[in-house]
């Protein structure tokens, strides 16, 4: 856990108001994970940091503090932003929900917080930015400890056939189905082994691939709705 007075690169996953002009931040950092952080006098008639201090926005922080809630020494803001509007902005902030609601506070992750930094620029590309998503979320999955094995039967251990479907079962594996495949919860082995591969251009296997991401992270979230969808579901209804 790194809290010092050494700058570390960091991201804000929520900010909330605290007192009268501060913030509370949920931070992610290279080097010490997910923390909570006050940043004082980030509000009010002379905010400090000139709003910077929002999801999306690259930062450099130093913090202090015995306890679990940190307080913000210093905050830098030197690199690019990247360009999220649309979609592709309510693609961010399902992550950041994600990595605040399935991350534990003050693990670090430094491999993923480097794969969330190159995502948040590959959002800002329409054409890639499903692709991009799923990848991560595919890692993310695997960081917690619940990779997903595409290749192998997870009862028979046999190698996933390209001829025959397959039935997912979160926190197991993909097991083959013998029968007619007219579940949605039957995926074609093709399509296992194409995802294995990071080959999601076709929409029917960046479709599956979802499916499967979904069920997985439904599992984790202990059946629990995430904000972030409901409210792009809620503005695509608008």
């Amino acid at each position: 856990m790194m809290m010092s007075d050494q700058l570390e690169p960091a991201w804000a996953l929520h900010t909330r108001n605290y007192r009268d002009t501060s913030l509370l931040v949920e931070f992610f950092g290279r080097e010490s994970g997910r923390f909570s952080g006050v940043v004082k006098g980030a509000r009010g008639r002379r905010p400090r940091y000139r709003g910077n201090v929002q999801p999306f926005v690259p930062m450099l922080v130093s913090s202090y503090g015995k306890h679990e809630l940190k307080t913000i020494r210093a905050l830098e803001f030197s690199q690019p932003v990247p360009d999220l509007g649309g979609q592709q902005l309510y693609m961010g902030i399902y992550v950041n929900e994600l990595l605040y609601r399935l991350l534990g506070r003050f693990d670090a992750v430094p491999g993923l917080f480097d794969h969330y930094h190159k995502l948040l620029f590959q959002l800002a590309l329409p054409e890639v930015a499903e692709k991009s998503l799923r990848v991560f979320e595919l890692k993310l999955l695997a960081e917690l400890g619940y990779g997903l094995s595409f290749e192998h039967d997870a009862e028979s251990f046999e190698p996933v056939s390209p001829e025959i479907h397959y039935r997912f079962v979160p926190g197991q594996g993909f097991i083959a189905f013998q029968g007619v495949a007219e579940s949605l919860q039957l995926f074609p082995g093709d399509h296992l082994l194409l995802i294995a591969r990071g080959e999601m251009e076709r929409e029917d296997v960046m479709l599956s691939a979802k499916r499967i991401v979904r069920s997985a992270m439904h599992e984790l979230l202990d059946g629990r709705p995430l904000n972030s969808r409901n409210l792009f579901k809620s503005i695509q209804s608008g």
